[in-house]
């Protein structure tokens, strides 16, 4: 009994950071075999033009990606545990919890890292648009989602009907282009600016702007209506996806802690029980 006290090397609630490292890196490693495994199944069986299949393969990779997760931090958690030296159930299950917690700020590391160089990228695009844009103002009517040819052919069937000259998308754009110029020197946007403006480059009266006007403002009015619909949408979608996180690392936290409660064999068990009993001043002899 005095020979197994005195190879006691540590406390009973020390964490062993060595053996949480050496349980991420099996965790890991675990997790990338299971995902490779899980593509090689699903794209084996993927069928691109059944809709039903491509819905069961939805369905049966988020089903695989809780499986990864809840698998791999069991063996990472059973790793730790027997590489703790010795350790009590409390105690592996507090290396349990602290491998799930470096796991997932290693993850979000990685995430964010991933984040930061799309972001980089898509930086460099809007600095290419930036410069092309100063030689060109943009398609006002394109930037709103309006299609300015489905808003003058009302306007020239009927000016065809009187026999009128017809009004082109070149001249509309012209005219927007010239009460944008005029706006951005006054510092603010006057319809009747741009009124004015229609009525010079296309020879159109009043009335024809006064229609073709609320024409757009109808369009605009649905177009942000959808774009309300799509924001609502992709925050419904948004918070099912955090939903579905918070689940996965609540139960990935469960499995690595049951995982390293699970590793702790009886010797440590028996070692920790002897350590709890003996003075604090003894419980860090070190090996013999």
């Amino acid at each position: 009994m005095q020979r197994d006290k005195n190879k006691i090397a540590a406390a009973p609630y020390r964490l062993s950071w060595p053996a949480i490292f050496g349980g991420m890196f099996a965790a890991t490693g675990a997790w990338l075999l299971l995902h490779a495994l899980g593509l090689a199944l699903g794209l084996s069986q993927l069928e691109p033009g059944s809709p039903s299949d491509l819905r069961a393969t939805g369905i049966g990779s988020g089903i695989w990606t809780v499986l990864m997760s809840m698998v791999s931090l069991f063996i990472g958690g059973m790793v730790t545990a027997r590489a703790a030296g010795i350790l009590g159930r409390s105690n592996a299950g507090l290396h349990g919890i602290v491998l799930w917690g470096v796991t997932a700020v290693a993850g979000l590391v990685l995430i964010v890292s991933v984040i930061a160089s799309v972001a980089r990228g898509a930086t460099g695009v809007m600095e290419q648009t930036a410069m092309v844009s100063q030689t060109a103002l943009p398609n006002v009517t394109g930037m709103l989602g309006i299609n300015g040819r489905d808003l003058l052919n009302p306007i020239n069937s009927r000016l065809h009907q009187q026999g009128k000259p017809t009004v082109s998308v070149e001249q509309l754009e012209a005219a927007l282009r010239d009460a944008s110029a005029t706006s951005l020197s006054q510092g603010r946007f006057d319809s009747e600016v741009f009124e004015t403006s229609l009525v010079g480059h296309t020879g159109l009266t009043r009335q024809d702007v006064n229609e073709l006007v609320g024409s757009a403002k109808q369009r605009l009015a649905t177009f942000q209506d959808d774009a309300v619909q799509a924001t609502k949408r992709v925050a419904t979608i948004t918070g099912r996806a955090f939903w579905g996180i918070f689940g996965i690392m609540m139960l990935s936290l469960i499995s690595s802690v049951l995982g390293a409660i699970a590793g702790v064999t009886p010797r440590q068990r028996e070692l920790s029980a002897q350590a709890a009993e003996l003075p604090p001043e003894s419980r860090h002899a070190v090996q013999a």
